[in-house]
């Protein structure tokens, strides 16, 4: 789980899209990690090492060096750098800046469990109850990809989105048990969950 996190393109939280033409269809959003917030971003470093080590790619210190010579792909992208700059337009994504982010996508068959700051459904994309540029938090979990020809690399999928908190919009447009991992919020949360696993150095792999 993740801390207060701001989501974008959250339309893909509520349907299936292909990324292009030919490909299978996925529900997914982007996460926004402010660069401040060293636990979450402890967190999915954590999580992308386990993931490789269960993969086994090698023990912790082999899949460092690996991260390092750019054997693999990591998911965690610079928000200030070429990967936070529309291929369209050629302008920085709105609200990018300043943050490290996340495409945690899931499969057509498992749409993300999606719920307000009372744990209530969220059940369409309805603008006035979540839109891109909201803040909350995210049930995520990472898993390797080993392809012959790109080579090995880490993805995010993501289970549940827990919106906290309205955000100026931005734009754009297999289930996780929600009590499990969300309780009912009256007040916005700015913090980190309690949940959210620590460690450090949370820079080493993403710069």
């Amino acid at each position: 789980m993740t801390g207060l996190v701001r989501a974008s393109f959250v339309q893909n939280l509520f349907e299936a899209r292909a990324a292009e033409e030919g490909q299978t269809p996925k529900y997914g959003c982007t996460l926004l990690i402010p660069k401040t917030d060293t636990t979450t971003l402890t967190a999915l470093q954590n999580a992308i090492i386990d993931a490789c080590v269960s993969a086994s790619w090698g023990d912790e210190a082999k899949i460092r060096t690996m991260i390092d010579n750019g054997a693999i792909k990591l998911p965690v992208l610079n928000g200030d750098g070429p990967q936070g700059v529309s291929k369209k337009t050629g302008d920085r994504h709105p609200g990018f800046e300043g943050h490290f982010f996340i495409r945690a996508s899931s499969g057509e068959n498992y749409p993300p469990q999606v719920v307000d700051e009372l744990v209530q459904k969220i059940a369409s994309n309805d603008p006035s109850r979540l839109k891109s540029g909201d803040y909350g938090y995210a049930v995520v979990n990472a898993f390797t990809w080993d392809h012959p020809k790109t080579g090995k690399g880490v993805t995010f999928n993501i289970g549940a989105f827990q919106k906290i908190k309205s955000g100026d919009s931005l734009g754009g447009g297999g289930g996780v048990y929600t009590d499990k991992f969300f309780k009912a919020e009256t007040v916005a949360a700015e913090k980190a969950p309690d949940e959210t696993k620590g460690g450090a150095g949370a820079g080493g792999l993403f710069g």
